[in-house]
């Protein structure tokens, strides 16, 4: 397969994978694991501290998924029940909007899936946007102060002998 870098304008070759190539990459070295260990191991410590976030979190997910995925489609299934199975006589009356038949029966289940749409995905989900933003906002704020305080502890060796090239450490 031919690729062609617009930038540039060079035209270069794909390099074929076979399977086990593939399947080579795919099989985690030990070093690997220990990495994806020691990852967790430092997500799961960080995230101890902020355990009412997570139950929130974790709470909030039932919820607006059976309101999503259950409650509203059981009301909209209802409502098309009561209108399939409705007489003509019920959508005509000469008075009041509120007092035709049909309109009795559907305006309480239509009022009930507005309340749970309002409710449930609106104000729930964003809610649930929320406390996932802050807790990774709390989390990323911990890890980034536990790596400064583990590079700042080191000696002064230490420094000379990994950054003894470095100029400056941002770009700005």
């Amino acid at each position: 397969m031919l690729l062609f870098n617009y930038q540039i304008g060079i035209k270069f070759k794909m390099p074929k994978i076979n399977r086990e190539d593939r399947m080579r990459k795919i099989k985690k070295t030990p070093e690997y694991q220990a990495t994806i260990r020691r990852s967790l191991h430092y997500f799961f410590e960080v995230n101890k501290k902020y355990k009412w976030y997570n139950l929130a979190i974790l709470a909030l997910v039932p919820i607006i998924t059976l309101i999503k995925s259950t409650i509203a489609p059981l009301i909209i299934a209802n409502i098309v029940e009561v209108l399939s199975t409705s007489r003509a006589e019920d959508f005509i009356n000469s008075g009041n909007l509120l007092q035709i038949p049909i309109v009795q029966k559907i305006l309480p289940q239509g009022l009930l899936i507005l309340a749970l749409e309002i409710i449930g995905p609106i104000i729930l989900g964003n809610l649930q946007m929320y406390l996932i933003w802050k807790m990774e906002l709390l989390a990323t704020n911990d890890l980034t102060s536990k790596c400064f305080d583990v590079i700042n502890n080191q000696s002064m060796q230490f420094h000379s002998e990994r950054f003894f090239r470095v100029t400056r450490f941002s770009g700005f």
